[in-house]
């Protein structure tokens, strides 16, 4: 499955709360394997996190929508050649569960 950039991400507790964005991955992020991965991130303040599909699904206004769980961004350091570059990993799993609307999944 996949999503495409700015879809809109809500919290399952708070469904009429705020709202993420789905974000285009930037070159140090290390993102687990698979396509259940992406990147999300509060468009007001920047804070952003990995996510991904839980395989299952909420109702909502009279739909099924698929349910997302979100992890911090660690950051570490790679060696490549020598040279430090600063790259951000999986972290901790956030407590909650996000959706989207089942339309907008690929």
């Amino acid at each position: 499955m996949s999503l495409p950039t700015q879809t809109t991400v809500f919290q399952t507790a708070a469904p009429n709360g705020p709202t993420l964005q789905v974000a285009a991955p930037e070159s140090w992020d290390r993102l687990p394997g698979g396509d259940d991965w992406f990147v999300v991130a509060n468009r007001h303040i920047g804070y952003r996190t990995y996510a991904r599909f839980t395989g299952r699904s909420r109702k909502f206004w009279g739909v099924h929508c698929p349910t997302i769980e979100r992890f911090e961004i660690e950051t570490t350091v790679e060696w490549d050649r020598g040279k430090p570059t600063i790259v951000g990993v999986l972290g901790d799993r956030i407590t909650g569960t996000w959706f989207v609307r089942p339309e907008v999944v690929k």
